[in-house]
């Protein structure tokens, strides 16, 4: 009788995750044959638009965009009403995208729990993982990429789970140990880089492999070292797609199959743009930054023939509160020192000129359009990683564990080892 009970479970998991891998399969194939169509608004060189002003992408949806007043593109692109472009080959391709970045949301559960230490979006993330996690209470767990071991404190306290974290920062685990194992080691830490070909014995007793914002190539490490170990269960999220190298957005056999598929950093670096709708403060201030930035690149190359972008920083605000042309003399004076600031007027007359209006209108209707396309090149990639770790032999689904307006990289990939 066990035995029989035990075979219809079985079978019912085995048929269950036919339907999984039927509904990730479908949708990266959908993804795979229209992500050409939107490789050319994703992946054109900035500096070379400002260089080469005439040899710029140019399409019907830049047009319209770039056509819209104020307003109305602050509704197309920062309240995402997409049916503002009025074509049938647009209203086709977001259908597509909606389909493919379709999830199940991760379902909560109203439970109590203690107090929570951290910053707002930490202490949001880890009452969501409580969720994701509560029938795996008392099963040990490696936290890739676990820091100091904020994560893995709070599955140790709340959901009685034995933790181990591994960190390639040695600093950073001396904090930790510090922090957490001042009385008992509830804390097993491993000062290991999560590298290709990454293995340790550890991982092998291991029940639950997880990782949190795992940047670039990382997820896919950790991803291996996790299935090679046999785990009973994988929870991965990804984060920073722009760091990916070595063309590891495509490791599925059956995205490979398609043939070769390039995406540059700029393309992948769309893919961790904000997708959903912002307020109107975030949205100017998104937009300020943007001007600002490519007037001085633009300014740069009359002066200099060259466009050279920098790392200003887009989380001083107070550097972009400030008027454009004492934007220009901090920049200037921080990035060359050698070069003499022109006056206010001088600034300010190029800042609103026909040339340079023209370029920051083409920039700012292309990276609209871009925050549609992004969210295909990041459903693209997760989905990848979905097929390949079933064809790796595992049970997987993906779902949105986070509020995106909270926490953008919200989705999980979860991995389940039924053999």
């Amino acid at each position: 009788m066990i035995k029989k009970i035990i075979s219809l479970q079985r079978l019912y998991l085995l048929d269950f995750s036919l339907n999984l891998n039927k509904n990730i399969e479908d949708k990266l194939i959908h993804a795979r044959e229209i992500i050409p169509l939107a490789i050319p608004f994703i992946s054109q060189d900035d500096s070379r638009v400002i260089s080469h002003w005439e040899d710029r992408y140019q399409h019907k949806w830049i047009d319209q965009v770039s056509n819209m007043g104020e307003e109305e593109r602050f509704h197309f692109d920062g309240l995402r009403e997409f049916e503002m472009i009025e074509d049938h080959e647009w209203m086709a391709m977001i259908s597509s995208i909606k389909h493919i970045s379709n999830t199940d949301s991760l379902e909560t559960t109203d439970m109590e729990i203690g107090n929570i230490p951290g910053k707002k979006k930490k202490r949001y993330e880890l009452k969501q993982l409580y969720s994701l996690l509560e029938h795996d209470k008392k099963k040990s767990i490696a936290d890739f990429g676990g820091g100091i071991g904020n994560s893995s404190s709070f599955f140790h306290d709340q959901l009685s789970m034995r933790p181990s974290v591994f960190e390639q920062n040695e600093e950073l685990i001396k904090t930790g140990k510090k922090k957490f194992n001042k009385e008992t080691g509830k804390i097993d830490y491993f000062n290991e880089e999560i590298s290709s070909g990454f293995r340790h014995d550890a991982l092998k007793s291991i029940d639950i492999g997880f990782g949190l914002h795992t940047c670039g190539n990382f997820a896919n490490y950790m991803l291996d070292s996790c299935i090679d170990s046999k785990m009973k269960k994988i929870i991965n999220i990804g984060c920073c797609y722009s760091k990916i190298t070595d063309d590891l957005y495509s490791i599925s056999k059956l995205s490979q199959s398609y043939g070769p598929l390039e995406l540059n950093r700029r393309a992948l670096s769309i893919g961790t743009l904000s997708f959903g709708p912002t307020d109107r403060l975030f949205y100017d201030f998104r937009l300020k930054i943007m001007r600002y930035k490519y007037t001085f690149y633009h300014y740069l190359f009359t002066q200099t023939g060259e466009v050279q972008f920098l790392p200003m920083s887009n989380a001083r605000r107070s550097l972009y509160d400030l008027s454009i042309d004492e934007f220009f003399v901090k920049t200037l004076a921080k990035f060359y020192p050698e070069f003499h600031a022109p006056s206010s007027q001088v600034i300010n007359e190029f800042y609103q000129s026909k040339k340079n209006q023209d370029i920051l209108n083409y920039f700012e209707a292309i990276y609209s359009l871009g925050r549609y396309f992004g969210e295909l090149i990041e459903s693209y990639i997760i989905l990848d990683r979905a097929q390949y770790s079933q064809e790796r032999g595992y049970l997987t689904k993906i779902v949105k564990v986070f509020d995106p307006q909270v926490s953008p990289r919200c989705k999980a990939i979860i991995l389940e080892n039924i053999t």
